[in-house]
């Protein structure tokens, strides 16, 4: 999943657009377009990075907390298959 490349050029375009919307101040919609990156079971820490953040800022612990632990997850599991 992770060589596949129209996969990654739209993680990419969505971190860009969740870029712009942030400098917009519309950080919910940010967000939206930070998860649909992580639901895309890639290893992408930019969209980690700035969920947590996001979330932070709008005091949404447990949706904090959820990214945090699936970051974890999705982690800890490219890190196993690499050794």
């Amino acid at each position: 999943m992770a060589n596949d490349p129209e996969l990654l050029a739209r993680i990419r375009q969505r971190n860009s657009d969740g870029r712009a919307a942030e400098e917009n101040g519309d950080l919910e919609g940010a967000a939206k377009l930070y998860e649909e990156n992580i639901k895309s079971d890639h290893a992408d820490p930019y969209a980690y990075e700035r969920l947590m953040i996001i979330y932070r800022k709008l005091k949404k612990y447990k949706d904090e907390l959820r990214v945090i632990d699936r970051g974890i997850k999705i982690f800890s599991d490219r890190q196993a298959k690499q050794v």
